[in-house]
């Protein structure tokens, strides 16, 4: 009746699609009866009879709030009819990672789905002592997240990751992948050629008598397997076996 002089009304009207005035509205704007001439009292009573008898799927709610500074906060929120709100993403398969040697960035790759299109953050339990990372992210649901992590020394560690979309709905640990770490195949093969040859021992020379550069696998170098090297004595050693039928570097742990 106030369309006229009520933005707010006329929006609401307009969203219960108003055909003419006066009109009344029972259950909530799910029907209407237009007035026109006598009041017809039967119509009214059907109308009114009828409300609260409807099968009406519940709404589901899910709201959050995101602390952006110290006095903003943004707050979100999200409404469905007869369907969950939301649903925790799918667990994340075993991560991706091809191992490499300590101390240095090495790659892992994940991913998971979400049901929802939420964007997705992972958190990792590296396996070597540490403790478990920060979550990480936003990814886009779907997309391969690459993270690196340096692990300290070499061995087999059990790495895992689980999963939360944007409303902290997390998921388990995932599958765990054996991370192997550690660059030494065989002692000698310094240069990594995939055997022990004169470019190796020259190699050690550089390193040892002319400022060259470090060995880039330091095990590899260290021939004599005392983990003191590489040293005159891993030098000698290399020598020996190469031109004197010396024993054998020792192997790799």
């Amino acid at each position: 009746m106030v369309t006229d002089v009520n933005t707010v009304a006329d929006q609401r009207m307009n969203q219960l699609n108003l055909t003419y005035l006066p009109t009344t509205y029972f259950d909530g704007g799910y029907s209407g009866v237009v007035l026109g001439g006598e009041t017809d009292t039967a119509l009214y009573t059907a109308h009114i009879s009828s409300c609260a008898h409807r099968a009406v799927a519940p709404l589901d709610v899910i709201t959050a709030i995101d602390h952006i500074s110290s006095w903003n906060f943004k707050v979100r929120a999200r409404v469905t009819n007869g369907i969950p709100a939301n649903v925790t993403p799918d667990l994340p398969g075993a991560p991706v990672c091809e191992g490499g040697v300590p101390n240095q960035d090495v790659e892992v790759q994940v991913m998971t789905a979400d049901a929802d299109s939420d964007q997705v953050y992972y958190q990792f339990d590296w396996g070597d002592g540490t403790k478990i990372s920060d979550w990480l992210g936003p990814y886009a649901q779907g997309e391969i997240a690459t993270v690196t992590h340096q692990w300290p020394s070499n061995g087999e560690y059990s790495l895992l990751v689980r999963a939360k979309d944007a409303w902290d709905y997390e998921t388990g640990w995932s599958e765990a992948t054996v991370v192997t770490i550690g660059c030494c195949e065989l002692r000698g093969d310094i240069v990594a050629s995939g055997d022990i040859n004169i470019e190796d021992l020259l190699y050690l020379v550089n390193y040892m008598f002319n400022q060259g550069p470090q060995p880039p696998c330091a095990e590899a170098a260290d021939i004599n397997g005392n983990a003191a090297g590489p040293d005159i004595e891993d030098l000698l050693y290399l020598v020996d076996y190469m031109f004197n039928q010396g024993p054998v570097p020792v192997p790799c742990e």
